[in-house]
């Protein structure tokens, strides 16, 4: 049988429902699986829209499995998150595969791909333990890791349960690893995954890693023919960082101070060159320290109490620390590198490189000959006294284009949110697609009984400051309506936090919010305790899953516009109207509505979730653009008043 014949008999039969509990036939989902198929048979690449509850990942595994087998190609699954990944191989692909063995007697393989520091590394374990470089209060937990990797060196970051700072002591730098050459080569988990992506049909990794790969000219992981982007409305921006650069001071102090502190014995710097040198290396650390020191201070000084700060000239307050960087550099090149034994020469040759990286980047923000990116300042969301000097490739389409649509045979690009008003045109603009077909396979679920979309056309502009006071009101009511189980979606960290400070004691339903605890802490103590409210920020609005119960109500409070002050939306905004065009309607509007259309799907997840989508925004109805977004939104049941909400949400569960 061909492969359409394939996917006729699996979806016909029925046979899914004896591996998948409470399968359900949907003729969209067969559909998605035969427009895969044919668009890479006619040479072409191809974007599918695939509403909540399509059954998508089923629908893009089957023909991609099939492909692999049939047409003899490495086919990579790339997602958003690692935590879907994990899913892929353990639940979704092993379905696949069990079922096309039944059918064609064939053997689908199979790989899970990380980045190498998600893998430990033998030998660096060995060299921490040996020498005591590493902090001595997690000395509990690397006698615990050592006795896990000594039983099982196949283990990952997902296996165990240590301090980062440890397992950043202990994990495969691609700088520190001699592959082959490697006394502990027997007993490397990168080498045997490396072995198994090898023998692999299909590749499961992330974006993340996917775009690292095309930054280290494709040599991180085996060459594919064929990918397939789930989340895939997520691409332009993960490319566009992945592409980019960072520049932590904290992370270069610490860089430059590992060379010349002494642990056990001597320092690395001593241990790498000849005494007579070693006096005039340490003064030229000490001067890049200082000037490192130095260029801190400064940057800490411009930001004050800004978050982020465009760079629209040279940074040359930093050509200091630069030049002192470079005398590093050269004393380091007097290295005799082949006279170092293993360890010290690996180590030597990850510094020196993680030092050229640094000048190549800082150098980039020193003089900015390069038009074609945009800089800025801001500061580290985990740590607000360190500034980061950063970078990002402004035209990332024509990188996508180049590195991606012209490079792989086939390509599919699938989400839930890819459509703005009914097209797919600002997608394939973003990322430089071409030669491609579309599909737009709607949602199985029934929007208009399922759910109430309330908008609250009577609500003062968002932006005047009465804003605030009148949307806490109907937060309340709406809470008060649904009796708590609540998400509400927020743009800005400000808005949340006055909110959360009108309503934290005005209601009896607790409060988990971003602004007080991280992300995944929030979601955790929400799902776990009755009747709770969710606040959160841009990390809530897509991937979050609260099916059922769960969530009786996604309230949202403003049009997810990005905001004009990030650096690199004022770059595109730029760049856009440079060449004549309206960034507002050709980037700022599609930009929001595919946030909108996630936000928007986290209220209903199965075909028995039901509850309210209120909107608290009224610009959606009084502007013009507001037709956009209508447009794009489920056909759910409207309302305008909080009496119509009311009445419509006990109709819900008539």
């Amino acid at each position: 049988m061909d492969i359409h014949s394939i996917i006729q008999t699996v979806f016909a039969s029925g046979k899914l429902s004896s591996y998948i509990r409470d399968f359900e036939y949907r003729e969209i989902q067969e559909q998605m699986a035969h427009a895969i198929t044919q668009s890479w048979y006619d040479l072409r690449h191809i974007v599918i829209e695939a509403g909540t509850g399509t059954g998508k990942t089923i629908g893009y595994l089957l023909p991609a499995s099939l492909f692999a087998l049939y047409e003899d190609v490495k086919v990579a699954i790339v997602t958003e998150t690692k935590a879907l990944q994990q899913q892929l191989i353990h639940k979704d692909l092993p379905v696949v595969a069990s079922l096309l063995h039944e059918l064609t007697d064939s053997s689908l393989k199979y790989a899970l791909c990380l980045g190498s520091n998600n893998y430990p590394c033998v030998r660096r374990l060995q060299h921490a333990i040996d020498t005591g470089s590493f902090d001595k209060k997690f000395a509990g937990d690397m006698d615990t890791l050592h006795a896990r990797v000594k039983k099982d060196y196949t283990i990952t970051r997902f296996d165990v349960t240590v301090p980062d700072a440890l397992w950043n002591t202990i994990c495969r730098e691609g700088q520190l690893c001699s592959m082959n050459k490697c006394r502990y080569r027997n007993k490397c988990s990168y080498m045997e995954a490396r072995k198994q992506w090898q023998q692999a049909h299909i590749l499961v990794m992330n974006h993340y890693l996917f775009f690292s790969n095309i930054a280290a000219s494709k040599s991180l992981v085996p060459d594919c023919s064929v990918v397939v982007f789930d989340e895939a409305h997520s691409l332009e921006r993960i490319a566009s960082a992945q592409l980019g650069f960072s520049i932590n001071n904290q992370a270069l102090k610490e860089t430059l101070e590992h060379m010349i502190q002494r642990k056990k014995g001597p320092s690395l710097i001593e241990q790498w060159l000849h005494h007579s040198l070693y006096q005039d290396a340490i003064e030229v650390i000490d001067n890049a320290l200082r000037q490192n020191q130095q260029c801190r201070s400064i940057l800490t000084n411009v930001m004050k109490e800004l978050q982020t700060f465009r760079l629209r000239n040279p940074l040359q307050e930093c050509l200091p620390l630069l030049k002192a960087l470079e005398e590093v550099i050269a004393v380091l090149e007097k290295v005799e590198a082949e006279k170092l034994d293993e360890d010290n020469r690996l180590e030597y040759e990850y510094l020196k490189s993680v030092l050229l990286h640094t000048c190549n980047d800082l150098g980039m923000v020193v003089f900015m000959d390069d038009d074609s990116y945009v800089y800025w300042l801001e500061k580290d969301k985990n740590d607000h006294g360190i500034v980061l000097i950063c970078g990002q490739p402004l035209d990332v389409a024509s990188i996508i284009h180049k590195e991606v649509v012209e490079y792989y045979d086939h390509l599919a690009f699938v989400s839930a949110t890819l459509s703005v008003n009914n097209t797919f045109e600002y997608f394939i603009q973003s990322i430089g697609l071409s030669n491609v077909d579309s599909i737009m396979l709607p949602s199985p679920f029934d929007f208009a009984s399922q759910s109430v979309l309330f908008i609250d056309k009577d609500n003062v502009d968002p932006n005047e400051e009465a804003f605030i006071h009148a949307a806490a009101e109907k937060i309340k009511e709406i809470i008060t309506m649904t009796k708590g189980r609540c998400l509400v979606l927020f743009t800005s960290y400000a808005m949340l936090v006055k909110i959360y400070e009108k309503l934290c004691d005005t209601m009896p339903y607790t409060i988990f919010s971003q602004h007080n605890m991280n992300a995944a802490t929030a979601l955790q103590e929400y799902i776990a305790c009755d009747n709770a409210v969710l606040f959160g920020t841009h990390s809530f609005w897509q991937g979050v899953d609260l099916p059922g119960d769960l969530a009786r109500a996604v309230i949202i409070m403003k049009l997810p516009f990005e905001a004009p002050e990030n650096p690199v939306v004022q770059a595109k905004i730029e760049k856009i109207q440079k060449e004549g065009g309206n960034p507002f309607m050709m980037y700022q509007v599609p930009n929001a509505v595919l946030l909108l259309k996630q936000g928007f799907g986290r209220l209903i997840r199965k075909s028995t979730d039901k509850g309210i989508i209120a909107i608290l925004d009224s610009r959606i109805v009084s502007k013009s653009y507001g037709r956009i977004f209508l447009g794009s939104l489920p056909n759910s049941k409207r309302v305008y008043s909080l009496e119509e909400l009311h009445n419509a949400y006990k109709e819900l569960y008539r």
